[in-house]
């Protein structure tokens, strides 16, 4: 037996009742307020579904409802046979509200969707500015942190342990080189151990055997000029033979290799800059004043400097055309 929603009794069989069509709520006619003509009509909503019905019903339903709502409260089959004819007849003004209503909503949702889309194209330019200044703050670190080693260079192919004299290996080192230099020539003396990827671009840029020491002997003098004069000498050593480990009195039959002190990024330029003078028959890759560049010709140059991969690319274009 069911109850009723209000009063809580149980509705009998010989009670005038309701149910609400939306959530099949019961009730006494008496307690929803209903007449007995009212309550006899199908259609009855409780007041809460009649308020959520309000706030998300459009226009057009609600008028279609209150229409069928009219016809169930008439007596007769004929009476609401014809009233259903008149409501078919507003079927054609219903479609034309819901047209309404969709052209609405259409707009609604172009407004909203330019929104979008002016917010998204402004993220994406305010992105790439800041990936341009991103760019170019990198080119600036970079060129800062390799002026500081402009003055630098790395000793690779010795093994060093905690224990040893740096400064006594590098003035034996002068001395199998034959040059005159002084421990006073130095700003100072270290050893670095390199990550894996500098010390594969580092064996690369050598053309170093694997084998060789990670730990890398490093030294900054204290003006380039002295930088300069040591790395002339030592091209002309490496090109009459080079310096073995046994000339310094360190075991091993290995030979000695010595770059210039370039950050990882420079270093990747180089080993870069070694492929395409190989491609395109340059004969010289070098380093000046911590810059990377390519000869083309050793008489008249003129020297070809390397800042990022991009230049590359302009390089590229040039010597395509050249040789067209």
């Amino acid at each position: 037996m069911a109850e009723c929603s209000k009063c809580r009794l149980s509705i009998e069989e010989n009670d005038v009742m309701v149910q609400c069509i939306s959530c099949q709520v019961k009730k006494h006619a008496k307690c929803a307020k209903l007449s007995l003509e009212d309550a006899n009509a199908k259609r009855w909503r409780c007041r809460d579904c009649r308020k959520k019905r309000l706030a998300d019903a459009t226009p057009s339903t609600i008028l279609y409802e209150q229409k069928e709502e009219e016809i169930e409260r008439m007596a007769t089959k004929d009476e609401k046979s014809i009233a259903r004819q008149k409501v078919q007849s507003l079927d054609y003004d219903k479609l034309k509200v819901q047209c309404y209503e969709g052209h609405l909503k259409l707009k609604s949702l172009e407004r909203r969707m330019k929104a979008l889309n002016d917010k998204h194209d402004d993220v994406l330019n305010k992105n790439k500015k800041l990936e341009k200044e991103l760019s170019s703050y990198k080119v600036k670190v970079e060129d800062l942190e390799q002026k500081i080693r402009r003055n630098g260079v790395e000793v690779w192919g010795i093994q060093v342990s905690k224990h040893d004299d740096l400064m006594d290996i590098i003035e034996r080192l002068w001395e199998a080189m034959d040059i005159q230099m002084s421990k006073h020539q130095l700003d100072r003396v270290w050893k670095v151990k390199k990550s894996e990827e500098e010390f594969l671009v580092g064996t690369l840029l050598g053309r170093m055997e694997m084998s060789v020491p990670k730990t890398v002997i490093c030294m900054d003098f204290v003006t380039n000029h002295d930088k300069e004069e040591f790395m002339s000498a030592w091209r002309s050593i490496e090109q009459s033979g080079g310096v073995r480990l046994g000339q310094l009195g360190i075991a091993g039959d290995g030979y000695i290799k010595i770059e210039n002190y370039l950050t990882p990024y420079k270093q990747k330029l180089f080993q870069k800059a070694l492929e395409y003078a190989n491609n395109f028959h340059y004969p010289r890759v070098g380093v000046k004043d911590g810059e990377i560049y390519l000869l083309k010709d050793l008489e008249v140059g003129p020297m070809i400097f390397i800042k990022t991969l991009k230049d590359f690319e302009k390089l590229l274009d040039i010597d395509k055309t050249k040789n067209a």
